[in-house]
């Protein structure tokens, strides 16, 4: 009888090992980070995709070496931060990226001013304010975006937001003469 209790086990451990194999149980990997929307890369350099990620099985096994992943969480005015770590099938994992020098956040900033005066060179008010809209989002902190974005709208005698973003440029500083000058 002990035999047969043991056969019987035997059989039912080894059908469950077939059955994992041959049966996608959810493997995934779910990355979140702080700031939300940082890229997300294999080590290969290959971009995975925004913040939170979830990667599934497939990719899991094509990103990893000997069971271990290693990512790469990028965004802009923020340090790279590399990770590595063991998914046993479902892995959740958080990062948070430090901020960067201010001189990395300007010269991206610098960038988009830069493109957003040649819009303005060839009269394409629409794209300069589409690109100081998201200029203003990603760094809502600096007090010149918002004169900026003002001084579109009144080249463009748009006269609509113009007097809340200078408002808004002076609570950021108060000593900004531009900011006075407009209002």
């Amino acid at each position: 009888m002990r035999h047969i209790i043991l056969i019987v086990t035997i059989l039912i451990l080894e059908s469950c090992s077939v059955f994992k194999e041959n049966v996608d149980l959810g493997r995934y990997v779910t990355i979140k980070s702080e700031p939300s929307q940082s890229e997300v890369y294999s080590l290969a350099n290959d971009f995975l995709g925004e913040a939170p990620l979830r990667i599934h099985s497939e990719k899991v096994t094509q990103i990893s070496e000997k069971g271990v992943i290693s990512l790469s969480l990028r965004k802009v005015g923020h340090y790279e931060k590399q990770v590595s770590f063991r998914s046993l099938g479902v892995a959740d994992l958080s990062v948070k990226l430090s901020a960067g020098p201010l001189s990395t956040i300007g010269n991206h900033s610098i960038k988009k001013v830069k493109i957003s005066q040649e819009n303005i060179i060839r009269k394409n008010y629409k794209d300069t304010r589409i690109s100081l809209d998201k200029l203003i989002e990603t760094y809502p902190t600096i007090s010149s975006n918002y004169i900026f974005r003002a001084a579109i709208d009144i080249n463009d005698r748009k006269f609509k937001d113009e007097r809340l973003l200078l408002l808004k440029a002076l609570k950021l500083d108060e000593t900004n003469e531009v900011a006075k000058s407009y209002l």
